[in-house]
């Protein structure tokens, strides 16, 4: 389906990377790491098709898609609730994760794409990603109030939720790196 949906290699390594942080966080809070690293996987799906928020566009449009295909209502709801502006409750806990996970790898990504040459992601620290969290001229694509929100419902301190979005991302970074490993984005 992502292949189909979305031709951008920025949008691909950036559903990766959400991929990879919802299925390291399905383990930290004892749930389906397939499920949570797929809802991670689309949530994005349809921005190049639809990318105007509202009714018709993103992520309405993804969500009436998966419905048509008989996803789960859970998976579609996250999805939907991902995006402040469609006012959907971020009521399960699968919604809540993937609310603050997508405000964060994006950061994350431009850190690693600033220390390319010395070492990319492997160079990105949990201490220099708080302070870029803490620079509002830094990456203003970031929303710090709803990286505030999320982080305020999941009741966790930003240096945990960091650690944890950083320890997948590079654990999937050096599985891509791996001698045979398939072509994988750079994340």
């Amino acid at each position: 389906m992502l292949n189909e949906w979305v031709k951008s290699p920025t949008l691909i390594e950036h559903s990766l990377a959400v991929e990879a942080v919802m299925r390291r966080y399905a383990l930290e809070y004892h749930q389906d790491p397939l499920k949570w690293g797929i809802t991670g996987l689309v949530h994005d799906f349809d921005y190049e098709r639809y990318p105007e928020p509202g009714p018709g566009g993103h992520p309405f449009a993804g969500s009436l898609v998966l419905e048509s295909l008989a996803w789960p209502a859970e998976m579609r709801e996250a999805i939907l609730a991902h995006e402040a502006y469609t006012r959907v409750p971020r009521a399960s806990l699968l919604a809540k994760v993937l609310f603050v996970v997508d405000e964060l790898t994006g950061l994350v990504r431009v850190l690693a794409h600033m220390h390319r040459g010395r070492g990319g992601l492997g160079a990105v620290t949990v201490e220099e990603v708080l302070e870029r969290i803490g620079d509002p001229r830094f990456f203003r694509a970031l929303s710090r109030e709803n990286l505030e929100i999320g982080l305020e419902a999941l009741q966790m301190e930003p240096e945990r939720h960091v650690a944890i979005c950083l320890g997948a991302l590079k654990a999937a970074w050096r599985r891509a790196r791996r001698p045979g490993a398939p072509e994988a984005g750079r994340l």
